[in-house]
């Protein structure tokens, strides 16, 4: 038999994580989680504003199909194979303009040449 004196030395129980603890709540002799908190999905930013009141009701017609071989102007209707339509919102240089689509704003080429 073991005398107390010569039994190994235990290690004290691992704490929970804090998060877990605070998640913790303790009722009689029972712990229970405490109900999680939904996160709230958030909406996208409305980066399409501007482009929706630039690019709907439209004509067909009214559109350029997007090559870098052109040059573009600021509220350029541009209707690009990938990204559908957009409207160009700004020049960067003669070599760059930024064209605003429906899902977010794209840096495309322009004015070049073979």
């Amino acid at each position: 038999m073991h005398r107390p004196s010569q039994l190994p030395a235990r290690a004290p129980p691992a704490k929970a994580p804090a998060t877990a603890r605070a998640s913790l709540q303790l009722r009689g002799s029972r712990a229970r989680r405490a109900p999680r908190r939904r996160r709230r999905r958030s909406r996208p930013r409305s980066i399409g504003s501007g482009r929706g009141k630039a690019v709907s009701g439209k004509a067909v017609s009214e559109f350029r199909n997007y090559r870098v071989d052109e040059i573009f102007a600021e509220g350029d209707l541009i209707r690009h194979k990938k990204f559908g339509d957009g409207v160009v919102t700004r020049i960067l240089d003669p070599r760059k303009v930024e064209i605003l689509f429906k899902d977010e704003p794209r840096t495309l080429a322009q004015g070049l040449t073979d």
